[in-house]
C-alpha cells in the first residue's frame, strides 16, 4: 500500500509540492517505524514515581516467559488481613495492537493509580507475549493465565478475588 502511495507522490518530473509531500511522507513513516520499535523499552523508562501511600510489586510471573509478569500497585501498608474488608481490584490489560505496549505505560498507568489506588482499589497491569511471536490465540490464554494468578493472590496483596475489574487500553 506504501508503495502504491509513493508511487502516486512521484512521477517522471515531480513537482516541487509533490518532492515536499513525499519526504513528509517518509519522515512520517520513519518515525513511527522508529516509535514502534522502540516502545517497550521506552514505555519502561518512563515508569512515573508513585503517588504517597501508594506500593508497587514489580513484575509478579504468572508464567515462565519472561514477557508474563505483571506490576501490581496496592495502597501502602495493605496486606492480607490488615483491612477490615478486602479491596477490589482492577486488572489492567495495556493496549499497543497486541504488538507493541508496556505493563508500565507511563501515563496510562500513572493515572489509573493515582485515581484507583488512593481510594482503596489495588490496580494489576499485565505484560502478554507480543505478536509476531505469539499469535493472538496465545495472548489471549497470556491474559486468561495473569487473571487467573491474579485472582489466586489477591488475599496476599489484601485483595477480593471475587471482585475484579477487568480493564483494557
Amino acid at each position: 500500500m506504501l508503495l502504491s502511495v509513493f508511487r502516486g507522490l512521484v512521477s517522471a518530473s515531480p513537482s516541487p509540492l509533490r518532492r515536499a509531500s513525499l519526504r513528509q511522507a517518509v519522515v512520517a513513516v520513519a518515525t513511527l517505524w522508529v516509535v514502534a520499535a522502540a516502545w517497550p523499552a521506552h514505555a519502561q523508562q518512563r515508569s512515573a514515581p508513585l503517588p504517597a501511600g501508594v506500593q508497587r510489586i514489580a513484575d509478579v510471573p504468572y508464567g515462565p516467559d519472561p514477557a508474563q509478569r505483571m506490576d501490581v500497585y496496592v495502597p501502602a501498608g495493605t496486606t492480607a488481613g490488615v483491612s477490615a474488608q478486602p479491596a477490589p481490584v482492577i486488572f489492567m490489560v495495556h493496549g499497543g495492537g497486541w504488538r507493541i505496549g508496556d505493563k508500565a505505560m507511563g501515563r496510562v498507568v500513572q493515572e489509573k493509580v493515582n485515581r484507583w489506588v488512593p481510594k482503596g482499589f489495588i490496580l494489576i497491569s499485565a505484560n502478554y507475549r507480543m505478536l509476531p511471536a505469539a499469535p493472538v490465540s496465545a495472548q489471549a490464554r497470556d491474559v486468561q493465565a495473569a487473571q487467573v494468578a491474579a485472582q489466586q493472590r489477591a488475599s496476599t496483596w489484601g485483595g477480593d478475588s471475587g471482585r475484579f475489574i477487568l480493564m483494557g487500553h
